[in-house]
């Protein structure tokens, strides 16, 4: 059986790996090609080496880190035997928390908080962060009814249960970091349903929190990395595993997929157009592209998964990572990075102090942050230059950490549309897109516009695609 993976990102370099681990319990041979236009394999995720006057850095293109919570990638990359290589971020004194820009001005994020709401009393009493009123008003959500909201957004969400101080000031930015949204269209079931079970289960979301906090105590006695992992030498080593266990002799690189066909019906099997009009052969496809790509690429094949997939919006991103000799940043950076709310009026998200966060980033001496621009709500990066960017960059860390002087590395990765918004009625769009995409056996979609934006869900849609794919042809073997 003949499968062509299309995109050779997280999601399908992962879909890959999962057809090579089934197939030798298969009833039948698969033979897998990965089509990825770019001349490297991994998408937005990688680590590039950067050799400068001060040492050598390791600056993430993408995401930095994974989150542990959702095992998926966790156990993904024990199957790979990257154990050994994990690690988790640095431990100590005013390391394992953030900050957040208040007045201009950098408080820590109280202990406890996480996300929308607090599991302790005494550090949201103690922070300035809240004024008496935001932390009673917060205090109510121990004795709010449940709500019976449809699908609320997370901004309704968290006013409704926790105040408008806690939304503006804490959960706005945060929620904002990781989705790059707006949190009053995000929807809450769609991007965090386990708030929404919180409130279902427990009644409230400070009690759901605390007891999430405890199970989580008991499953990570003994653990070694705690909520988040990443990698001694960056996440690049996840793409470079799998890559080496797809075989690079399954992935065609600097190969663009135009469009996607069935000539013949489906019983036929597929036909991928590739760039300069070459046609592949294939039995069964997953397409594992970003969702505009996908849409694009799907065009010619079904009209009402096209509309499905562009009913998903998207925003843009840059990533601008910059260093400083260390003497020359005034702030202690004693967290392991920044968050900035919509009201503070910044134009950055927020940045991530890289040096401080995971070891072997940087030099001994050397201050490594990375500042996330664009989202919703903020000028869309992608209409601006390189320099420009890294200048409003500059002038933002100026302010909030000291850092006037000229850094001697800065460099800009961008990412178009690559941010996909998990919008309210998005269950209905996701229904819509699998419903279209059923009508067609041997078609498979995997990318992080279902259901998460991490590295974890990306790896979990990816390995179901390719299952389903199995299924398929599992099925047509048996009646052919």
């Amino acid at each position: 059986m003949r499968v062509a993976v299309l995109g050779g990102g997280i999601s399908g370099l992962a879909a890959a790996h999962r057809l090579i681990e089934r197939a030798p319990s298969l009833p039948f041979p698969l033979a897998i090609t990965v089509i990825e236009a770019a001349d490297r394999p991994g998408g937005s995720v990688g680590t590039s080496r950067e050799a400068t006057p001060e040492g050598t850095l390791l600056v993430e293109r993408g995401a930095d880190a994974f989150i542990t919570e959702k095992p998926w990638a966790l156990d993904l990359a024990r199957r790979l035997g990257l154990a050994p290589r994990m690690i988790a971020p640095r431990e100590g004194p005013g390391l394992r928390r953030a900050l957040v820009v208040r007045g201009g001005r950098l408080l820590a994020v109280p202990e406890g908080f996480l996300l929308l709401g607090p599991t302790c009393a005494l550090p949201i009493l103690e922070s300035p962060l809240f004024s008496p009123a935001g932390k009673l008003r917060m205090a109510l959500d121990l004795l709010l009814p449940r709500g019976a909201a449809d699908d609320e957004s997370v901004g309704d969400f968290v006013r409704r249960r926790l105040g408008r101080e806690c939304y503006e000031r804490l959960a706005q930015p945060l929620v904002t970091a990781i989705y790059g949204g707006d949190p009053d269209r995000l929807s809450l079931r769609a991007a965090l349903p386990q708030f929404a079970e919180m409130e279902r289960a427990q009644g409230s979301v400070i009690r759901g929190l605390r007891a999430a906090e405890r199970r989580r105590g008991r499953e990570e006695s003994g653990a070694r990395y705690g909520l988040f992992a990443s990698f001694e030498e960056g996440m690049q080593t996840l793409v470079d595993a799998l890559a080496a266990r797809v075989g690079p002799e399954r992935i065609r690189l600097s190969t663009e997929a135009k469009a996607l066909r069935l000539p013949g019906g489906p019983e036929a099997g597929w036909e991928v157009i590739l760039g300069g009009g070459e046609r592949l052969e294939a039995d069964a496809v997953i397409v594992a592209l970003p969702v505009r790509r996908a849409e694009a690429l799907l065009r010619e094949t079904d009209a009402a998964l096209t509309r499905a997939l562009a009913g998903i919006p998207t925003l843009s991103s840059a990533i601008a990572t910059l260093a400083w000799r260390r003497e020359e940043i005034p702030h202690p950076l004693d967290a392991f990075g920044l968050v900035a709310p919509r009201a503070e009026g910044r134009r950055i998200l927020a940045a991530s102090f890289s040096s401080r966060k995971f070891q072997g980033r940087a030099p001994e001496g050397v201050a490594l942050v990375r500042a996330f621009i664009g989202g919703g709500g903020r000028p869309d990066p992608m209409d601006a230059p390189d320099a420009a960017l890294l200048e409003i960059v500059r002038e933002e860390l100026g302010d909030l950490i000291g850092a006037r002087a000229a850094p001697f590395h800065a460099d800009l990765k961008r990412h178009p549309q690559g941010m996909p918004q998990l919008e309210r009625g998005h269950e209905s769009r996701v229904a819509a897109i699998r419903e279209a995409a059923a009508r067609h056996p041997g078609l498979a979609l995997a990318g992080n516009y279902f259901s998460g934006v991490g590295v974890p869900d990306s790896v979990h849609g990816a390995e179901a695609a390719a299952d389903a794919v199995i299924e398929t042809c599992g099925r047509r073997g048996a009646t052919g």
